[in-house]
């Protein structure tokens, strides 16, 4: 059996909460047998949830974080004078060309980019089978090639991942899509589970932690 791991997940997370993360969490703890969730938000909103659901329990909130509030800017100066693999700016083309094994950027920009990058994969994806639908020629071909282009979508698609890891807290945090639909919230809650089976912070924290010593010798 897998190694039991309690994932919290926030109620009102997305633009479509908290009927989807509901459903997703349901369905995250109807697959994984192993896992429980914590579930945060107003009691009206988690307390029935977790009532009917055993392996969930009820946070209840009484604050929200709304859109409108900022985080803190993260200051260039200080990155390159205490991180020795800083190298500085780069620009939009680096992402997709995997240039760099980090980027650091304001939430606007950075939302502004994954948006545009997923929304160009979906684009491309129909193009890519209105021209394999067009003809018994494509048709065929597009039969030769069907378990490739199923790989292809899966790599692509946002729901597939269920969002992003949250770096620089001690513990596993999965940052979905305002969007998210139950099938990416149950993606989410898993791979927190499996980040924190494979014991991915304490990974990054030794990698940290010997890049320091490095540094100071």
């Amino acid at each position: 059996m897998a190694k039991s791991v309690t994932i919290s997940v926030d109620a009102l997370g997305g633009d479509h909460a908290p009927q989807v993360v509901l459903e997703g969490c349901a369905a995250a703890l109807s697959q994984d047998p192993s896992l429980s969730v914590i579930l945060c938000g107003p009691a009206e909103v988690v307390e029935p949830f977790a009532a009917s659901h055993e392996r969930c329990t009820a946070q209840v909130t009484t604050e929200v974080i709304t859109m409108g509030e900022h985080p803190a800017q993260a200051c260039h100066a200080l990155l390159r004078e205490k991180e020795p693999n800083f190298v500085g700016n780069a620009e939009g083309r680096d992402i997709l060309e995997a240039n760099f094994d980090v980027f650091v950027t304001d939430g606007f920009t950075g939302n502004v980019a994954l948006k545009t990058i997923e929304g160009t994969a979906g684009v491309l994806l129909k193009t890519i089978k209105g021209i394999l639908g067009s003809s018994l020629k494509t048709k065929i071909g597009a039969l030769c090639i069907k378990d490739g282009l199923m790989e292809l979508k899966g790599t692509v698609s946002a729901d597939t991942y269920g969002g992003a890891p949250l770096l620089g807290v001690k513990g596993a945090c999965i940052v979905g899509h305002g969007s998210s639909n139950p099938t990416a919230i149950k993606n989410g809650i898993l791979t927190s589970a499996r980040i924190v089976r494979e014991d991915v912070v304490g990974m990054i924290s030794q990698a940290v932690s010997a890049q320091a010593d490095k540094a100071g010798e």
